[in-house]
């Protein structure tokens, strides 16, 4: 079994009712899958795509496999201090994280609909709060046989820029 990168996972919120779900009207000729984080564009919600931002506002809450105009989609907007779990990137290759990554603020990336933490773009909304070894153990052993040695898995917090 080997380990696949998928969008990031809501592990907590400060909100006992979760993230807030909206309707809203969307950016013109894009797809997205579930998941995946976006920002907005003149108030619609647009998926991530490339590297280096840090202006995230929420979640798409369902997928979009075909481009159209004017189409109203559900969200999750993310609120401070949510904790998620998020696979990581530079420069658009899978990239380790380390300890020293911890405490650091960091932008995302996206490739192929999956959103990553893009460790080239520092400064970012998402701070480093735990790697994957330290709350999944269990995992640690499986990184170098079964899963991408390189790629990384962390929790980070969102907070502001």
């Amino acid at each position: 079994m080997s380990y696949t990168p998928v969008n990031p996972k809501v592990m907590n919120t400060p909100s006992p009712q979760g993230l807030p779900l909206r309707r809203m009207l969307a950016t013109d000729s894009k797809t997205w899958k579930k998941g995946e984080l976006f920002f907005l564009t003149s108030g619609a919600p647009e998926p991530v795509a490339g590297s280096g931002k840090t202006n995230v506002w929420g979640i798409f809450a369902e997928d979009q496999d075909t481009s159209t105009s004017s189409t109203t989609v559900w969200v999750k907007q993310l609120i401070l201090d949510t904790l998620l779990e998020i696979s990581v990137m530079n420069a658009a290759s899978t990239a380790a994280i380390a300890s020293t990554n911890i405490g650091t603020k960091y932008g995302v990336e996206a490739l192929s609909n999956i959103t990553y933490l893009d460790l080239g773009t520092a400064s970012g909304q998402f701070e480093v709060t735990r790697l994957a070894s330290d709350y999944m153990p269990e995992q640690s052993g499986r990184q170098t046989t079964d899963f991408d040695a390189a790629a990384g898995l962390c929790e980070v917090r969102f907070s502001t820029v």
